[in-house]
């Protein structure tokens, strides 16, 4: 950006670009050796100040590997505080949920005893029949909950066992099929010699399933399902921008979808409990939190990337196991 544009100044254009939203590294070119310019350029933002002068193409190359090299390091760190700060919060969130989740399904496990007994016991003809019906099925959709409560609220995954992430992905098709429906078309990539991960395979089965379901309700019309899995080696300057990912291999669980996308403004939330965009007694806020809880236990990502209007896709990455395969297959 040069100082001296007429008009405007290099210093009014870098002010504006930055009020505008702007994060790309900015370095300012001036042939004004003043001092105060270049604070004020550093305090306006520039990444860098140069002097026509005393400027030459290795000059120049410094500067913008400079530039962009500080502007990648603020970025991760800025996600690395972000992390931290979600991680607070999701602790403290998750110890609340974890000891209602407990109390509740101590209740739940007699609300369930009786009404199955009640069941049993009524007549065939009589109407309580279906009353004690329709209490036992709304217990275990509440039991269902307090499962989801108590995943999240864990902290460390049960049953761990180095598996298969395709066979855990085959062993949610027969479901996926039922919860799907048939106005969305589902396909599943699944390649051949896919590394092996340490996890819970009961849990992998839970986030592949509930990004699923994410997906199909933002599909209400109809759409596309790609559940997709891959091996992937992140170097440093190859893992996302600001996702605060280290270096290594990694086997990666994408779930994309062309519905209707998430907002700009909604997306840093997505994975927040009990957080939903879903119309209330539609939806609990639980799910994407959950997946989240357990990929942070399993020292993994989640990772969201939309476009409202443009579909979403959300990808898991799970480390790379040493050792041979102990989980088999999950039936």
């Amino acid at each position: 950006m040069n100082y001296d544009l007429g008009l405007h100044s290099g210093l009014d254009l870098l002010e504006e670009a930055m009020a505008q939203g702007c994060t790309a590294p900015m370095i300012v070119l001036t042939g004004i050796g003043d001092r105060s310019v270049d604070n004020a350029a550093m305090m306006a933002g520039a990444a860098d100040y140069l002097l026509k002068g005393r400027l030459d193409a290795s000059l120049l190359e410094r500067a913008i590997r400079y530039s962009l090299s500080r502007r990648r390091a603020e970025q991760e760190r800025e996600a690395l505080e972000q992390q931290f700060r979600q991680s607070q919060k999701m602790e403290a969130i998750g110890q609340l949920a974890g000891g209602i989740a407990h109390d509740f399904n101590n209740l739940l496990t007699a609300i369930l005893g009786y009404s199955e007994i009640g069941f049993i016991q009524a007549p065939s003809e009589g109407p309580s029949k279906s009353s004690f019906e329709e209490i036992r099925d709304a217990a275990r959709r509440a039991a269902d909950l307090t499962k989801q409560l108590l995943a999240f609220s864990k902290g460390r995954a049960q049953e761990m066992s180095v598996l298969d992430l395709n066979e855990v992905v085959k062993s949610t098709q027969k479901i996926l099929r039922r919860l799907i429906g048939e106005d969305i078309e589902q396909h599943t990539v699944l390649p051949p010699g896919l590394w092996l991960v340490k996890s819970d395979p009961r849990q992998l089965e839970q986030i592949a399933i509930n990004l699923a379901i994410n997906a199909r309700d933002a599909m209400e019309s109809g759409g596309r399902l790609i559940i997709e899995t891959s091996n992937v080696t992140l170097g440093k300057d190859s893992a996302p921008v600001g996702a605060g990912i280290s270096p290594g291999r990694y086997v990666v669980l994408s779930v994309s979808d062309n519905g209707s996308g998430i907002a700009d403004e909604v997306l840093p939330h997505i994975f927040e409990p009990f957080f939903s965009t879903k119309d209330r007694g539609k939806g609990t806020g639980l799910g994407l939190s959950t997946c989240y809880g357990i990929v942070q236990q399993n020292n993994g990502h989640i990772l969201a990337q939309s476009e409202a209007g443009a579909g979403t896709t959300i990808k898991v990455y799970l480390p790379r196991a040493n050792g041979r395969l102990t989980g088999g297959k999950v039936h």
